[in-house]
């Protein structure tokens, strides 16, 4: 059932979409046409495979959410350092992929969401972006991988739905703004929304494969 903003003052919706059916060329090619010109101009700027559909699952989620909520992709704009942007619209967009994952969550309210694939090699720069405090509850964990993923992703969240800040002041201990943090569970990565404490996000884990209509829906798992 579509969420008309209009209508309702307060909602959070999450997509997570497993973008590896778009290594296959008849799913590519069918979602292309989809998703917005400045959509289709970031896929083509892309220089590997695995950018390119994780670029244009990012762009079906954008689509998807939109088509929930009733509003028309002609409000969708950019702003000058890439994020997307609802004009005179009453609601928030955010977007994010990595591994094999897209996400997107949209908001009555500002929201942040990102999801991060467990690395090793990243954790050395913590030591430059990371509060001391962040440093130490890395330090201290059972599971550096993971806890340094978790950190980044609530970093990211943050200037998502903030702004730019900088990172080694940018505490993820000390939510702002009347904002928390919410974690859905995904093997292997860390994936959070950033958002009002007010809105519980309703989370939405989508596939591709079976989708009747790519243009209309996708499927939850």
């Amino acid at each position: 059932m579509k969420t008309n903003p209009s209508m309702k003052n307060n909602f959070t919706e999450v997509m997570l979409l497993n973008c590896s059916p778009l290594r296959d060329p008849t799913f590519f090619y069918a979602a292309l046409p989809i998703v917005d010109e400045t959509r289709r101009n970031k896929i083509a700027a892309c220089r590997s495979e695995e950018e390119r559909c994780l670029s244009l699952g990012a762009g079906l989620l954008c689509h998807w959410l939109l088509k929930r909520t009733d509003i028309s992709s002609e409000h969708l704009c950019f702003s000058a350092d890439g994020r997307p942007v609802l004009a005179d619209v009453p609601a928030y967009l955010s977007l994010s992929h990595s591994g094999c994952y897209a996400m997107a969550g949209i908001s009555s309210s500002p929201i942040g969401v990102d999801v991060e694939i467990h690395r090793l090699e990243s954790i050395p720069i913590a030591g430059h972006f990371f509060t001391p405090e962040e440093q130490k509850i890395l330090s201290a964990s059972d599971n550096q991988v993971a806890c340094f993923s978790d950190i980044w992703c609530r970093k990211e969240c943050m200037i998502k739905r903030d702004g730019l800040q900088d990172l080694r002041e940018l505490s993820t201990l000390n939510p702002q703004n009347d904002a928390c943090f919410y974690d859905f569970p995904l093997d292997g990565y860390s994936c959070v929304c950033y958002g009002s404490k007010n809105i519980t996000p309703r989370f939405y884990p989508v596939s591709l494969e079976g989708s009747a209509s790519l243009s209309d829906t996708c499927l939850p798992l």
